[in-house]
């Protein structure tokens, strides 16, 4: 499966001229490769750790990006140091996804990952930070979405009030963040800029015939969605607007649409999408959130539990 990531072991000079100058160009980079990368695509935004090893064999490293229009690589920004509304990455995979986020070229960010491995929080900084605190963004809007999907058989219609009622108690993955990067102003805060339409909240099911033109869209637990409904979500972007897609293939909770049916799986494996000079992919491997979050991931996540059995046997 595509995960936005490419590992690459190069000749050490390479790596020691890419941290001297920043950025080097892809055509320097493919003869540095050491071991058989045929495989190796150069996509825009792709995403590179580059390891090399030195005359006495230690090992060095960086992160990398290539460019929008497959010609050079750098290396990314730290956001292990810079922060991002108050937060700093905490892996290597959030450290690329803010690169993304914070990146004016990309203009479609695709992000998968388990839960707790940081998609909401990191994307909900970035947007927050460009649409809210930065003085000379281009975004005027934050837009909040996701599909009104319970966990569990609790349909919609057990809720009580109009569509906007109904929707609230989705929005508490938001809200819960914003609170974790405000703080106790978050609440009054929030709900300030919602009178406002600084930040506008709609449901995925009623976004079709909308267009969000000068907006950060955020839309969260798509990993459910078909083709056509990621379809018209995608269709919403207006110009000058940002569309951050996030979900977690294993949180289908149970649906009966295949994981290569869903619209966010087709999107990740498009070739048209991995060569797009507008986009960007990430896959969140770590869990952050706490030490019982990871205990459930390793207990109920297939993958995880597939590994265990493994290492047992």
């Amino acid at each position: 499966m595509f995960t936005g990531v490419h590992v690459l072991t190069v000749d050490h000079a390479f790596l020691t001229s890419l941290y001297k100058e920043r950025e080097l160009l892809v055509y320097d980079l493919l003869p540095a490769i050491l071991k058989d990368e045929s495989c190796f695509k150069p996509f825009p935004h792709l995403f590179v750790v580059l390891i090399s090893y030195d005359s006495n064999h230690q090992k060095s490293s960086a992160l990398a990006k290539i460019s929008k229009d497959s010609t050079s690589i750098s290396l990314l920004k730290d956001y292990t140091k810079n922060s991002v509304c108050g937060i700093k990455a905490r892996n290597k995979e959030q450290n690329m996804l803010l690169n993304g986020l914070m990146d004016p070229e990309v203009r479609c960010q695709i992000i998968t990952g388990k839960a707790g491995s940081g998609k909401t929080v990191c994307t909900l900084a970035a947007a927050f930070e460009q649409v809210i605190e930065s003085r000379d963004s281009s975004y005027e809007q934050l837009i909040l979405t996701r599909p009104m999907d319970p966990v569990g058989r609790v349909g919609l219609g057990a809720l009580p009030g109009d569509a906007s009622e109904k929707f609230n108690p989705y929005l508490a993955n938001f809200f819960s963040n914003f609170s974790f990067l405000l703080g106790k102003r978050s609440l009054e805060y929030i709900k300030t800029l919602i009178e406002d339409q600084k930040i506008v909240c709609m449901p995925l099911q009623l976004i079709g015939g909308a267009s969000f033109s000068n907006a950060f869209i955020v839309a969260d637990e798509v990993q459910s969605l078909n083709s056509d409904e990621m379809y018209a979500l995608g269709t919403r972007a207006g110009e000058n607007s940002k569309l951050v897609m996030l979900g977690d293939y294993r949180q289908r909770y149970g649906k009966k649409i295949h994981l290569s049916n869903t619209g966010l799986y087709q999107l990740m494996e498009s070739g048209v999408a991995q060569s797009s000079p507008i986009t960007s992919a990430i896959q969140l491997i770590k869990q952050e959130r706490s030490a019982i979050a990871g205990l459930f991931t390793e207990v109920f996540d297939p993958e995880t539990k597939v590994k265990s059995i493994s290492i047992q046997h």
